[in-house]
């Protein structure tokens, strides 16, 4: 977490943030240099699972009717869902070539990504009832590993938690130093809302562009440009 703050920048840490970032880091488990994010085994209740991974299967079906190529986090592909191994429901079971090893362990976790052949459209983290800060750290991680890589980046959430995600993403200490403030660079997805969208538009879904659909269905950070 200090690493990517102090690396691209020489500002301060505001004082409120410095102690925000202790008070979180403190509540997870540590992780050694090499280590990949807890499994869900580790860190999941059945009661986390289920919309979790309802969210997931989702948007992997949602992916493959808009005629993309679609990624599940490496560390899900055997979770089943509704009798769907979700490894089976995505259409690819490797990422693009070209990027560096170390970014690319990263990349394998996020929870699902959609592609066009090479092309990434969209990277999604799902935070059902897990800690807010697991995903916009990542958000922040791939902004930071990946700058030339503009790629959309989506919080999939309920409802009841637009107002704790948009208040940490626009955190000073989630823009200071990246070439993108988080703020700008990732939308809020409502669970809700979408699911509600989805089975609205039935089958007519798949004649609708990627871009423009989640453009439709997410929403940014209030003080976002």
């Amino acid at each position: 977490m200090w690493n990517w703050v102090y690396r691209n920048s020489g500002n301060e840490v505001p004082a409120a943030d410095a102690e925000w970032i202790i008070a979180q880091l403190q509540e997870r488990p540590s992780l050694g240099p090499d280590e990949d994010e807890p499994s869900l085994e580790d860190e999941a209740s059945e009661a986390r699972e289920r919309p979790h991974l309802r969210l997931q299967a989702r948007l992997l079906q949602l992916g493959r009717a808009m005629n993309l190529d679609t990624y599940v986090a490496r560390n899900d592909r055997g979770s089943v869902y509704e009798g769907n191994r979700l490894g089976d429901l995505a259409s690819v079971e490797a990422l693009p070539v070209g990027l560096p090893e170390a970014v690319r362990r990263r990349v394998e976790l996020v929870d699902v990504i959609w592609l066009r052949r090479n092309e990434y459209v969209a990277m999604f983290e799902i935070e059902a009832t897990t800690d807010i800060f697991k995903g916009l750290l990542r958000m922040a991680d791939l902004i930071t590993l990946l700058p030339n890589l503009v790629v959309p980046l989506f919080i999939v959430a309920p409802e009841e938690r637009r107002g704790a995600i948009f208040e940490q993403i626009t955190r000073p200490v989630f823009s200071m130093g990246l070439q993108r403030p988080l703020d700008e660079a990732c939308r809020f997805i409502a669970f809700e809302s979408f699911e509600a969208d989805v089975q609205a538009h039935g089958d007519r879904i798949g004649l609708f562009d990627p871009q423009r659909y989640l453009e439709m269905v997410s929403e940014g950070a209030p003080d976002a440009s």
